[in-house]
């Protein structure tokens, strides 16, 4: 029996691509550090830090540093662009009537608590952890197993649903059920080839779960 519901965040309940991206361009841009939207958003599930080093491998811990503090002002800032993925309430409202939902996510906890206020979605969720709180981010299975310890409850008795072979990658290794939703062709392929069983386009297709 299913006890717990633990989302990802950015990408699956959110859709916050165009913030995420307006909030690196400023403080790259003024390092004279260059990259495209196409390169940016290829990494994006992963964690800033693993996202910057991947894209300009020579940075310094300084700099990089640097950077995410812009970057997370810079997101807060303009947090009106987030946009909710069709169907969150709904399915929010729905788990939350079928157990307690979490959140486990590779964001940092002043961006995700802006949007939680400014949703005004605090009430749904239990638990709230970033990754920024265990040793390792998805795709390892540190942030899950911190959160199921958190909930006080068993891998089995847990629901893990994300938008990224990231997510599915970390639950996989957690021992947990994972629920894929995106609707990009090649993603879909990417969970298949992991053996993702239940894939699904939106949430709209799971809020009756």
């Amino acid at each position: 029996m299913v006890k717990a519901f633990i989302l990802d965040f950015d990408g699956t309940l959110i859709d916050s691509h165009e913030v995420h991206v307006k909030s690196f361009t400023g403080p790259l841009h003024s390092r004279g550090l260059f990259t495209t939207q196409r390169d940016l958003k290829k990494f994006f599930g992963l964690q800033e830090e693993e996202i910057l080093t991947k894209l300009f491998p020579d940075i310094s811990k300084k700099v990089l540093n640097e950077i995410m503090k812009e970057k997370r002002m810079e997101f807060i800032k303009n947090v009106n662009i987030v946009k909710k993925k069709e169907c969150a309430d709904e399915l929010l409202k729905t788990l939350n009537s079928k157990g307690v939902v979490a959140l486990a996510t590779n964001c940092h906890e002043s961006e995700v608590l802006a949007v939680i206020n400014y949703f005004n979605w605090s009430h749904y969720f239990k638990e709230v952890v970033s990754s920024y709180e265990v040793s390792r981010p998805k795709p390892a299975l540190d942030i899950l197993l911190f959160v199921i310890k958190i909930l006080k409850v068993k891998q089995e008795e847990c629901v893990f649903i994300g938008d990224t072979v990231y997510d599915a990658m970390s639950a996989q290794a957690a021992g947990i059920e994972f629920i894929g939703v995106n609707n990009n062709p090649e993603v879909i392929e990417e969970f298949k080839a992991l053996g993702v069983k239940k894939i699904h386009k939106d949430l709209c297709s799971i809020s009756s779960f």
